[in-house]
């Protein structure tokens, strides 16, 4: 919306990197088709593609994968992902688990041999500790 002079209201001012659907009419293609196929929730595509290219604009990742023929192997990776968390903690704790940036645990942690019991008889003992700021990191960590 432009004011009386001209100028851009600053309510109405548009971040390009914070505009999901500007990104995906730019790259507009199979793939963005195909991962919204996949990943009905764009905060869930966001999430994922900031994981997977973190080091990397988001921008540039969908710029790279335009024009593949489908999203399979970005698919594949949040499987991967849900996959590993379902395994390595099996009982669910939304109110420590909600928010946290499991793509990264993911990818720091996927190749270690973790043993899910003792990890679950960790957290129990963590949750009972006050001090403990970071539930996860710190039984990964």
């Amino acid at each position: 919306m432009v004011n009386l002079r001209g100028k851009l209201k600053r309510s109405f001012r548009i971040s390009y990197n914070s505009c999901a659907w500007l990104r995906n009419a730019v790259y507009s293609g199979s793939w963005v088709t195909d991962a919204k196929r996949f990943l009905v929730k764009q905060v869930v595509l966001r999430m994922l593609l900031e994981v997977i290219k973190k080091d990397e604009r988001i921008k540039d990742y969908m710029a790279e994968h335009q024009h593949d023929a489908n999203a399979l192997a970005l698919w594949q990776y949040f499987q991967s992902v849900i996959t590993w968390v379902e395994g390595t903690f099996p009982k669910k704790r939304k109110e420590f688990m909600k928010g946290l940036d499991w793509g990264a645990l993911y990818n720091e942690f996927k190749d270690s041999i973790l043993d899910a019991k003792a990890l679950e008889e960790e957290i129990t003992r963590l949750i009972a500790d006050d001090d403990v700021v970071n539930l996860f990191m710190s039984i990964l960590g």
